[in-house]
């Protein structure tokens, strides 16, 4: 190195005082990052008599450094919880969480708060399971459609129908399920494309 660049060099070492003065950051505290973190950057000494010397420009970098990502992950996990509100709350959670700022520990605890609330609403019956009411639906339904097909048996036979009449009878049964049956899926779309929107 050329005496300029000693020199150049040489103007931003500083020990460990010094450099708590730069960074406002406590001897102690800095202490406890050299021996902690092996890629704090240390120009030399730390030994009985030897102190510290630490080129400023390096240490504001690797605080730059790790600040930026202690607050990237402060930041995802914010968004992990964001996600986590907009998956279980809908719009609800988004509107929340423009009303009030929580830590993301307090987020977290919000959502396991009302996660075991809605396993407590459905142990006591107060939410209905998607599957169990579809499935509900669907016996409901071949019941009726059952009993809509023997109606025109029954009807038949009771009132001596003709088979020209029985067949005009089964047709308009029928003709009444489709509709049950394309209303039944037309409101299940349209709960899909809510959720979705």
């Amino acid at each position: 190195m050329s005496d300029a660049a000693t020199a150049e060099h040489d103007k931003y070492l500083v020990n460990l005082g010094q450099l708590a003065d730069i960074t406002g950051i406590s001897e102690t505290s800095l202490r406890k990052w050299v021996r902690a973190r092996d890629d704090f950057p240390v120009e030399k000494g730390g030994s009985h008599g030897v102190p510290y010397e630490f080129d400023v420009r390096q240490v504001k970098a690797w605080i730059d450094r790790h600040e930026a990502e202690a607050r990237a992950e402060r930041e995802a996990e914010a968004e992990r919880s964001r996600q986590l509100r907009l998956e279980l709350f809908g719009d609800d959670g988004l509107v929340a969480e423009e009303q009030q700022k929580l830590s993301a520990r307090e987020e977290r605890e919000l959502i396991q708060a009302r996660i075991e609330g809605l396993k407590l609403a459905e142990r006591q019956g107060q939410i209905l399971v998607k599957t169990e009411v579809e499935q509900a639906v669907a016996a409901a339904f071949s019941a009726l459609r059952d009993d809509l097909l023997g109606l025109a048996d029954a009807l038949a036979a009771e009132f001596s129908l003709s088979r020209e009449a029985r067949v005009q009878l089964e047709e308009r049964i029928g003709k009444t399920l489709h509709r049950l049956a394309d209303n039944l899926g037309s409101a299940e779309g349209r709960e899909g494309t809510e959720r979705a929107a």
